[in-house]
């Protein structure tokens, strides 16, 4: 059998941490391995109290993906925050990791909440962790006369995993008369496994408009649909122009999501990447970071390192994260 690459890397470091090798042959040693974990996850707590709640949302959102116990607090802390998006934001990584002790808090908010959107994530999640007396709030809240609600319910109700929200969601996708809802159901459909979705996702991957193409190619990873991979290579190899990079860097990460791996090297420059606009050159370090993030490859935990002291507080987050994706992939800490 031929390993690739990625395969030969991670099972060098397996081999070198179970004979308690501290060398690692141009990798980090399993010391400075753990103290890198320890940075990231410190860093990514730091950041649930970020300014901006902007920041902190990503923070929560972050943790929620390391899947580890000391995140907990932080994560049920947003709960408590004064801005609506950290709220929703905090609903959402509970359902992720289905912290059942955070029922009394989402029952208050499901209850209590000013903004709709947070008391349809706070149903949501409620229903995932098996308390279904809020459920009938989404039906309500995905054909609410603000759109921001119903785009964020059909973000909610494709986040719960429940197929039966299909039927709910197809109608939505049919009779709304806002894309932006429309596009929302139809990506929610392709999380829960809906073919007719899928194959509208399929066809956006060749949209003219980046959004609905960002959006399908995302989609399609997420939801591991194999026969989209030809159709996201597509768009990786077309994206060669400069201001297209931005582009090759999310078909980077929806090919990695599939085991295609023929990013690496542009995500790994686009990294350093600084020219011109400054946000926008955040962006790109941004995009290209949470690519690397998919990858699994413990060769580029170098790279983002460094990256995790970026002047852009959500690049930093996005190099934690993958730091702790990374380690998790290869090596349990």
């Amino acid at each position: 059998m031929t390993l690739n690459k990625e395969m030969k890397i991670g099972l060098m470091l397996s081999v070198m941490i179970m004979a308690g090798c501290t060398q690692t042959n141009g990798l980090m040693t399993l010391t400075n391995q753990q103290n890198l974990a320890g940075k990231a996850r410190k860093l990514l707590m730091e950041s649930t109290g970020s300014p901006s709640p902007l920041f902190r949302s990503h923070a929560i959102e972050a943790l929620s993906e390391t899947r580890q116990t000391s995140a907990v607090p932080y994560i049920l802390e947003g709960l408590n925050d004064s801005y609506w998006g950290v709220r929703f934001s905090a609903c959402l990584a509970i359902m992720k990791i289905k912290e059942t002790s955070a029922k009394p808090q989402l029952v208050k908010l499901v209850q209590t909440d000013p903004d709709k959107s947070v008391r349809a994530a706070a149903a949501g999640t409620l229903h995932v962790l098996g308390d279904t007396r809020y459920t009938p709030l989404l039906g309500q809240t995905l054909f609410d006369k603000d759109v921001v609600v119903r785009r964020n319910t059909a973000t909610v109700l494709g986040l719960t995993g429940k197929p039966g929200a299909i039927r709910l969601l197809k109608s939505a996708a049919i009779r709304d008369e806002d894309v932006s809802v429309k596009l929302q159901a139809i990506e929610a459909m392709t999380l829960l496994g809906d073919t007719w979705a899928q194959r509208l996702m399929v066809n956006n991957t060749r949209s003219v408009f980046d959004d609905e193409c960002i959006l399908a190619m995302l989609a399609l990873a997420r939801a591991k649909v194999d026969a989209a991979g030809d159709m996201i290579a597509y768009v990786y190899e077309r994206s060669g122009a400069a201001d297209r990079l931005g582009m090759k860097l999310v078909a980077s990460r929806a090919l990695a999501m599939l085991q295609d791996y023929r990013g690496k090297k542009t995500a790994l420059n686009a990294l350093n990447y600084r020219s011109g606009n400054a946000a926008r050159s955040a962006v790109i370090r941004n995009l290209a970071a949470m690519a690397l993030s998919e990858m699994g490859d413990a060769s580029t935990l170098d790279a983002l390192e460094r990256a995790m002291s970026d002047p852009n507080e959500d690049v930093r987050i996005a190099a934690a994260l993958a730091v702790l994706k990374i380690m998790n992939a290869t090596s349990p800490f």
